[in-house]
C-alpha cells in the first residue's frame, strides 16, 4: 500500500513538474520567463511541488486506507489540504503558486487510492466516478449556501 501511495504522490507531483516545464507559455511562469508574475519563477514553483509531494502521499493513502464513505474521505481531506497549503506558503515564502491544485489533486488522489481499493483497477472513468461520488454533496451544499448569500442563480 504505501508503494501505491508513493506511486500516487509521485504522479501528481510530476504533473506540477511538468505543467511548469512546459514552455513556452506567454504570460506564465516557464522555462523562459516568470510571465506576468512578479513574485514566481520556475524554482518557487518547484520548491512548491517538492513541499506538496507527501501531502499528496498522504492523500493517497487515505483513499487506500479508509473505511468510511467517499463523502466523508473527502471531509477527512480537508485538514490535510490546509496544512499542505500552510507548507506550500513556507516553501515559496507566501508565494500561492499551487493553491487549486492542492485541492484538485488532493482528491483525485484520495480518489485514485480509493479506486484501487474498491475496484483493483485505476481507470480514467472510474477516477471521474470515484472523484464525483466523494465530493457532488458536500460542494452542492456549498454552492448552494453560495448562491443564498451573493443572490446568484442558475445552475
Amino acid at each position: 500500500m504505501t508503494g501505491t501511495a508513493e506511486w500516487i504522490g509521485n504522479c501528481a507531483y510530476n504533473a506540477l513538474i511538468e505543467e511548469v516545464n512546459t514552455t513556452p507559455k506567454p504570460g506564465l511562469v516557464d522555462l523562459y520567463s516568470n510571465g506576468a508574475h512578479t513574485d514566481m519563477d520556475v524554482e518557487t514553483f518547484r520548491r512548491s511541488a517538492e513541499a506538496l509531494r507527501p501531502f499528496f502521499v498522504k492523500m493517497a493513502r487515505e483513499g487506500l486506507s479508509f473505511d468510511g464513505s467517499a463523502q466523508e474521505l473527502f471531509m477527512g481531506l480537508r485538514g490535510v489540504g490546509i496544512d499542505a497549503e500552510q507548507a506550500m506558503y513556507a516553501a515559496t515564502g507566501g508565494v500561492n503558486t499551487h493553491k487549486g491544485a492542492i485541492f484538485t489533486f488532493g482528491i483525485f488522489c484520495a480518489a485514485a487510492g480509493r479506486c484501487l481499493k474498491e475496484q483493483r483497477a485505476l481507470t480514467a472513468l472510474g477516477l471521474l466516478e470515484m472523484e464525483q461520488e466523494m465530493t457532488v454533496r458536500v460542494l452542492s451544499v456549498e454552492l448552494e449556501k453560495l448562491r443564498g448569500n451573493t443572490g446568484i442563480t442558475g445552475r
